[in-house]
């Protein structure tokens, strides 16, 4: 076991070093096998084993293991690096583990030991204790982040010294990680913003600081922190991911979508989460093709994913098609009986089938299985609202402010826009209440008609809304203060309050107490001389407004239209003259109307509907009556108590309208009428053409 190498042995290795690893191997085994006890021969096969055939090199090793000197510790190493090779990881870390007892200092042993991806971590341990360099140091603390002893990776940073926001890259985030995993998240922001500035082409420290905002709960930081990581690194999947999961939840679904197909097109097989959040930012969008195009495979893929069959359920829910979104929300719950999700989804499509115990029952299980989340109560909230117990939708809805992305111009948490305490409806006659508007035109209408009921409560009112309205609800309010929203000395009149108040809090306030309709003042000179002229157009027959279209900010997410092709009973009412109540260039429609139905529609270039909402209103005032879609025409009309016939989307989610009563509880002068069917617009102007042509005559007055 002593002697020289031998000619085969001697062979082999020159060939090794003449890079022909398949002669070296088989020069090797031919010396195990004409000297089977000669030890450095052994040794040799078994450390070389990467060169030849793994499998064959653990044969020669297993049969000759026997032949080992116990207390060799190379022997023992050169084995286990035979068993990695041969895929026996459990027998390798065993021999290992001898080979470290015989020679604990030798890095021969800790290296091979340490560095493979299945090392395990008491090896990385041993290597640092035997050698603590920058690289073992670099090893031992990245494992034990991602899954050890965060304490004990934190204390071996802090033997080797405070970070240096300037120093190497690698170091500055261990060091970031180990503080925001160990609870000083805003320590391990504030290091990695300081690198940021040292090393601004370092993509994974921008990438990681997005992270840490994102734990934070800070989403415009989040966008802004991925996007620079993207302009360092413009194929970095990665970081479009994350800025796509930012956009959606502030609610910037159509950014989302497109950051999401970024990262589809950067990497040639996508991730599976890739394509779910690129389905789910489709779906938020209401795009229900794409998104079932996308979730179809992958359900395919995994019939038991719970979150592609919820996204799916969602997707069929959107298209109107109820009756796949109740079979795959029931796949949900028989996968896991417990999925929130399910029984919010649940619930949903409950609600547009009108059976109201079966969508309480969902939403209150829903929330009992998440935990009360923000979302699920809001839900419930708008199911209550229109359809079961209002005082408690009034408390339900006020977890909006929990929900990321709502639609609202000023903040109330986790960041208030102004630095005021919330006012809770209690009488403080001494004091000015900042109130504000959120959500939208037609939502700041109809939230003003709870106004009055509150005046009494403060000193004064002061109430911001969108420029459009501020001379209607002057008009309309004449004791309360009205600012636009934006303009010079608005912000300072506002911060200058004792209390604020968002407008849609006064549901809450009030305790779902109904504001009547007919409390917006019009100009009744203006109203009466568009009356007139309106009436002598149509040789004095009844007037009836339409308004045919919602068009919001953003792609598809909440705006529709009923085509005019669908309104042919309406506009063949008799003795009616039509009065366009559409914002927007409607040239091609008047043309339509008229080539279609033989029916002159007027439109009246002196009204523009989006920016003078006071002349809007003035113009609706002269109607006899409103047929309308779901937009800000029915806010006005229920501020003025003018008759309106609504035509309801199948999918309209508005707490205002209710599947099961006609008319809602909250709008006594709003006739209701649902699509039955996606898309299926005809039937329910039909309806209300019905019942318009029944029950409105010609008006005494404007």
């Amino acid at each position: 076991m002593t002697g020289g190498p031998g000619p085969l042995l001697s062979a082999a290795v020159d060939a090794r070093r003449a890079g022909d690893d398949y002669k070296a191997a088989r020069l090797l085994r031919a010396s195990i096998v004409e000297a089977p006890n000669k030890f450095l021969g052994y040794i040799d096969l078994l450390g070389l084993s990467t060169f030849g055939d793994p499998a064959v090199s653990w044969s020669y090793g297993f049969r000759f293991a026997r032949l080992l000197v116990s207390g060799n510790a190379v022997a023992w190493k050169n084995l286990a690096v035979a068993a990695l090779g041969a895929g026996r990881i459990g027998r390798a870390h065993v021999w290992f583990h001898r080979a470290l007892v015989l020679d604990p200092g030798r890095g021969s042993i800790i290296g091979p030991f340490s560095k493979g991806p299945t090392a395990p971590r008491g090896s990385l341990r041993w290597a640092h204790a035997a050698e603590p360099s920058a690289a073992n140091r670099l090893r031992l603390v990245t494992s034990e982040l991602i899954d050890g002893d965060v304490h004990f990776a934190r204390q071996i940073l802090e033997d080797a010294g405070r970070p240096d926001p300037a120093g190497p890259v690698d170091a500055v985030l261990l060091w970031a990680k180990a503080l925001s995993r160990t609870g000083e998240v805003q320590r391990a922001i504030e290091l990695l913003d300081s690198a940021s500035r040292f090393s601004p082409l370092a993509t994974w420290v921008h990438y990681d600081l997005a992270m840490l905002h994102r734990h934070a709960g800070w989403s415009d930081h989040v966008a802004c922190s991925a996007k620079r990581a993207i302009i360092v690194s413009p194929a970095f999947d990665l970081g479009y991911a994350l800025l796509g999961r930012a956009q959606m939840e502030v609610g910037a679904h159509e950014n989302a979508v497109r950051s999401f197909m970024r990262t589809t097109h950067i990497v040639h097989l996508p991730d599976r989460s890739y394509l779910e959040n690129l389905a789910a930012a489709h779906v938020q969008l209401r795009d229900v093709e794409p998104a079932i195009t996308i979730l179809r495979p992958l359900i395919l893929q995994d019939p038991a994913n719970l979150n592609t069959l919820s996204n799916y359920s969602v997707a069929c829910h959107y298209a109107g098609d109820l009756q796949f979104a109740e079979r795959y929300t029931g796949w949900c719950l028989v996968i896991r009986p417990d999925f929130a999700d399910a029984y919010c989804n649940q619930g949903l499509v409950a609600r547009m089938r009108g059976d109201v115990v079966t969508a309480k029952a969902a939403f209150d299980r829903s929330i009992e299985l998440s935990g009360g989340r923000s979302f699920d109560i809001y839900t419930r909230g708008v199911f209550h609202l229109a359809e079961g117990d209002p005082v408690q939708g009034a408390l339900d809805y006020n977890a909006r402010w929990e929900i990321r992305g709502f639609s609202t111009s000023r903040n109330l948490y986790p960041e208030p826009s102004l630095p005021l305490p919330l006012w809770d409806g209690g009488v403080q006659r001494g004091s000015v209440l900042a109130l504000w508007g959120e959500q939208g035109v037609g939502d700041e209408i109809w939230f003003s008609g709870f106004i009055e009921a509150i005046r009494d409560r403060v000193g004064e009112i002061r109430l911001e809304v969108t420029p459009h309205l501020v001379s209607l609800l002057r008009r309309s309010f004449p004791a309360i203060t009205v600012l636009a929203r934006g303009d010079k000395g608005t912000e300072t009149a506002m911060r200058s309050a004792d209390l604020q108040c968002p407008i849609g809090n006064l549901l809450m306030i009030l305790a779902a107490e109904r504001a009547e309709p007919g409390y917006l003042s019009v100009d009744q000179k203006r109203a009466s001389r568009l009356r007139e002229r309106y009436r002598a157009a149509g040789d004095g027959r009844r007037l009836v407004g339409v308004s045919w279209r919602s068009v919001k900010p953003g792609r598809g997410t909440r705006s529709f239209e009923a085509p005019l092709d669908a309104w042919g009973a309406v506009f063949g009412l008799p003795d009616t003259t039509f009065v366009s109540l559409q914002y927007g260039d409607v040239t091609k429609d008047q043309r339509l109307v008229r080539d279609r139905f033989g029916v002159d529609l007027l439109v009246d270039s002196e009204i523009d509907g989006k920016a003078d909402l006071d002349g809007f209103a003035a113009q609706m005032a002269a109607m006899d009556a409103v047929v309308s879609v779901a937009n800000a025409s029915v806010s006005v009309a229920h501020g003025l108590n003018k008759p309106i016939y609504v035509a309801l989307q199948l999918l309209q989610e508005d707490w205002r309208y209710s599947r099961s009563r006609d008319p809602s509880r909250w709008m006594p002068t709003a006739r209701q009428a649902w699509q039955t069917r996606k898309g299926e617009w005809a039937p329910v102007l039909d309806a209300q053409a019905a019942r318009l042509a029944g029950e409105v005559g010609v008006a005494d007055t404007g």
